[in-house]
Parts: C-alpha cells; sequence; structure tokens
C-alpha cells in the first residue's frame, strides 16, 4: 500500500476544503482497509500514525476545521469519533493483537463515514446552482455569473440568445438559465438617452439630498444638507469626464449586480 505522505497532506491542504478532505479520508481508509501485517510494518515504520501532520485538513486551529464539531479541542474532531480511533491506535501499537486490529478499524470506518458525510456536504455547496433567474425580452442584454455576455433578439418569430459563449443564437422561451444575471435592455436605455433631461435630484442617506444638473456643456452635482439647504457642496465636471464617470459607474452596477446573492 502507498501510504499518504506528509508531503501529499500539505499539497491537498493548499488545493482547498474538498481535496484536503479527499486527501484525509483515503488516509483514514487506509487504516480502515489495510491488512494486519501491512498495518503493523507501516506503523513500525512511522508511515501511518493520527497526528495531524497526516490529516490535510488539520491545520492546527480547530476553529477552522470542516470536521471539527464545536469544540475547539483535538479531541473533539471528527465529531469526536478521532479521539476514539486515536486511544484504540495506542492500545494497538502498545500490543499489536488480532482483537486491536478489529478495534481500531472499526473506529477507522466510523471516521470514514463521518469524512464521507461532511464530504458530501462540501461538494454539494459547489454544486448548488446559482438563484439568478431571468425573464427575458427583445433586447434584454446581461452576463451569465461565469463572467460570458450575452443578449436577447427576436428573430424568425421567437426569441434567440446571442453571446460570446453562446454563440450565433440559441432559440429560448422568455426564460434563461439560472445562472443568468440581466443588466439592461437596449431598447430602454436608447429610449431613455433620447429623451432630454435637465436636471434630477434624490435624497440620499446621511441627511443630504443631491441635486444633478446638466448646463453649458458641463455637468454639475450639488450636495445639499436637507435641514439647511444653504449648506451644500457642488462638483462640476466636463463632458469628457462626466462620460468616463458614467461608464466607469455603469461598470461598477454591472459588478454589484452580478455579484448580487
Amino acid at each position: 500500500m502507498k501510504w499518504i505522505t506528509t508531503d501529499q497532506a500539505a499539497t491537498a491542504a493548499k488545493q482547498g476544503t474538498i481535496p484536503a478532505l479527499e486527501c484525509s479520508l483515503e488516509h483514514h481508509q487506509q487504516g480502515r482497509d489495510a491488512d494486519w501485517r501491512e498495518l503493523r510494518d507501516a506503523i513500525t515504520r512511522h508511515n501511518f500514525h493520527l497526528q495531524g501532520e497526516l490529516c490535510a485538513v488539520c491545520t492546527g486551529d480547530c476553529t477552522t476545521c470542516p470536521l471539527a464539531i464545536g469544540k475547539v479541542a483535538q479531541m473533539y474532531c471528527c465529531n469526536k469519533l478521532w479521539n476514539k480511533a486515536n486511544m484504540a491506535f495506542e492500545v494497538l501499537r502498545a500490543y499489536f493483537s488480532n482483537a486491536n486490529f478489529r478495534a481500531f478499524q472499526e473506529a477507522e470506518a466510523g471516521i470514514c463515514r463521518y469524512i464521507e458525510e461532511v464530504l458530501d456536504k462540501e461538494r454539494a455547496k459547489e454544486k448548488k446552482p446559482c438563484k439568478c433567474k431571468a425573464e427575458l425580452r427583445h433586447g434584454d442584454y446581461g452576463t451569465e455569473c461565469d463572467g460570458a455576455q450575452w443578449a436577447v433578439l427576436y428573430r424568425n418569430v421567437q426569441l434567440e440568445v446571442f453571446g460570446n459563449n453562446s454563440g450565433s443564437g440559441i432559440t429560448t422561451t422568455n426564460t434563461w438559465p439560472t445562472s443568468t444575471r440581466k443588466l439592461g435592455n437596449i431598447f430602454d436605455d436608447l429610449k431613455r438617452n433620447s429623451e432630454d433631461l435637465e436636471e434630477f435630484s434624490m435624497n440620499v442617506r446621511f441627511g443630504e439630498r443631491i441635486q444633478v444638473c446638466a448646463w453649458n456643456k458641463k455637468i454639475t452635482i450639488h450636495f445639499i444638507n436637507k435641514d439647511n439647504p444653504s449648506i451644500h457642496d457642488d462638483r462640476e465636471f466636463n463632458i469628457d469626464e462626466a462620460t468616463e464617470i458614467h461608464q466607469k459607474l455603469g461598470q461598477l452596477l454591472a459588478t454589484a449586480k452580478r455579484k448580487q446573492k
């Protein structure tokens, strides 16, 4: 048997929770499945033990261990099963009898079942589908959770999705997959930008009101104290500056929407 080494455990630990749990499970499976002679020789040669160096999820901080239950002490690891297995291991190491061998492997089997349960939960978290959902209409656009862009257009009496990952056109209904985040509608944007707007104002937090004006080829933003309107702070931007702010703000909003839970 090729026993798990400390280097393998350290490498798995750096790869994330699931690889670390898989490595830890294999380590305990080896203790569970080895024959009498294999296990005796491995223990004698210090190739197998139950200390943290051979457990890829053991960092020395039990508060971050996915196998720890409540208490922050090694004896509570694996729902207290580690403590039971470790005591059986010490008894076996002191006297390598058939009875002690069976007791140890039964304890290891309990740990394996527990790690498998934790591993299944961690895998389920990774496979959990994104809750995003888009109700689509002609001209909608957005991104998928992996960053791919898409747009929806009405063609040949049906909606089709186009994008850098979607190809030339995929027929869809009025919804697109749950990994989708809709960011806007092309035609709503065009309509809104074709209508004149010279100023707008809105209340914001912290007792302020903002007023934004377009005048003399400049954009001016007034930050006004709602309780005392005579107190205000003004910022003025030329068209180029305001355009860059508009583009960057749009990018920030799209980022926030993609990351929104």
